[in-house]
């Protein structure tokens, strides 16, 4: 071949190609679609992004969703999340030869009026008053019981159920008492503080075996306890110190009846001490008793219930991380146990064996106890706290341990009150939730992971 057909052959081939890659136009061509959902300036992981025709995304923990490789033409955004709307609801976007960014989207929370709230370790747990229930903060096992185990700063739902009545929270597991008497439980369960028969985490909601009639629910550190309408208690988990009373020390993956406990009105459950309030208005505990915190005047752990024979006329009972609190009849507090950050609220850091009256305080109506600390709703709707306030537990806008009760800043009209480890939270008359104290995992809802010395209003409810 000359060099001339040669030349002219390679210019022809040219044109071709040209002539192919141009006839294609560019309705083949693809470029990909970004964007970015967003919820208080902060990303938003886990929202659906969908367009038609192409499929759906999931937003990373960034709050980012990318479509790759979308064919030229006209598409709709659609992001969906259970318990959020969005703003815009949704986007119209055509592209052309280049790639889409910025089809970003803002999220709202749904408010919901809150009718109960529980705290644990580094998480917080509301019931909806529509029977659904939401958890924030720490879920590195599963604790919010959303099927994952990534953190949130924000309320996400607990997946799967309906018709609850009230809700507890342990260390790291949460607990949810149905409708119709039986129990779920999720988180963690290295102890069978779950009550399934396994030691095996589960981020979901699974029953507790065996339970039903179930009336109350509370948990400990790694146990958990159940109020039935017979007036007994139910308890399983962790068992090293005796906290299930049932005469042993040996762990229960499911239920066993608290040894020789009737006619019991209410439950509550400390790290590793459980404790009961009868209808005749005594208190019997057992468990761990290191620091006295069975209130019997010895230091000696006792696996079966023992009366706390020095009080009496007691309506309502809490437990902290080793220490006791009673509320009489006549509205004073007294409390017992561990004291070295001033959580007995007796004005000193000495441990007590025997209940004595915390200072300065009538006219409550409710108690919660957290690791170190103490919280007393009084009847005109404040919030008093005393004990350990190094992430400003207490809610006074300091960082000071106190002795005595202080007046919790800005907070009225409180119809309910409970407490995490290092956190506290409250429920309003209006159904809006109210938290203050450590914060490092978003177990205060208000969006940040920063310390709150003062109640902030959490997100959605």
């Amino acid at each position: 071949m000359s060099k001339h057909k040669q030349l002219a052959f390679s210019v022809l081939f040219l044109l071709m190609i040209s002539c192919i890659l141009s006839c294609n136009g560019n309705d083949d061509k693809k470029i990909n679609i970004i964007g970015k959902i967003t919820l208080n300036g902060a990303g938003l992981a886990g929202v659906q992004v969908t367009i038609a025709g192409i499929g759906t995304q999931t937003t990373d923990t960034v709050g980012t969703y990318v479509f790759n490789n979308v064919i030229n033409g006209t598409y709709t955004i659609i992001p969906s999340l259970t318990g959020y709307i969005f703003n815009p609801a949704s986007r119209i976007v055509t592209v052309n030869e280049s790639t889409v960014f910025d089809q970003d989207f803002t999220a709202v929370l749904l408010a919901g009026t809150a009718t109960g709230i529980a705290g644990g370790h580094n998480h917080s747990t509301a019931l909806k008053s529509d029977g659904t229930v939401w958890s924030w903060g720490a879920n590195g096992n599963g604790e919010l019981g959303n099927g994952t185990t990534t953190d949130s700063i924000i309320p996400v739902q607990v997946s799967g159920l309906t018709s609850v009545n009230s809700v507890a929270a342990g260390s790291s597991a949460g607990l949810a008492l149905k409708t119709n008497g039986t129990v779920w439980t999720w988180g963690a369960n290295d102890s069978g503080q779950l009550g399934d028969g396994t030691i095996i985490n589960r981020t979901t909601p699974v029953q507790v075996s065996g339970l039903t009639g179930a009336s109350s629910v509370k948990a400990g550190f790694s146990h958990s306890l159940a109020l039935l309408t017979n007036y007994t208690v139910r308890a399983w988990g962790a068992n090293s110190n005796g906290q299930l009373g049932d005469g042993t020390t040996t762990n229960h993956a499911t239920p066993v009846q608290v040894s020789g406990l009737t006619n019991v009105s209410a439950i509550t459950a400390g790290f590793t001490h459980s404790l009961g309030l009868l209808y005749d208005g005594t208190i019997w505990a057992w468990g761990a008793n290191g620091n006295g915190q069975l209130g019997i005047g010895t230091t000696t752990d006792q696996s079966l219930p023992v009366h706390v024979t020095s009080l009496a006329g007691v309506k309502a009972i809490a437990a902290g991380n080793s220490n006791s609190f009673a509320l009489l009849n006549n509205g004073t507090v007294w409390a017992w146990g561990s004291n070295n950050y001033g959580q007995l609220g007796d004005g000193t850091t000495i441990d007590r064996t025997t209940p004595v009256q915390v200072s300065d305080l009538t006219g409550v109506m409710a108690l919660a106890a957290g690791h170190y600390h103490c919280i007393a709703l009084k009847s005109d709707g404040t919030v008093w706290a005393w004990g350990a306030n190094n992430y400003g537990q207490l809610g006074d806008g300091t960082t000071t341990n106190r002795l005595t009760p202080v007046n919790v800043s800005n907070l009225t009209s409180i119809t309910k009150i409970e407490t995490g480890h290092y956190h506290s939270l409250t429920l309003k008359s209006t159904g809006t939730v109210w938290s203050w104290g450590f914060n490092a995992r978003g177990q205060l809802a208000d969006g940040t992971t920063t310390n709150q010395l003062i109640p902030v209003h959490s997100i959605g409810f």
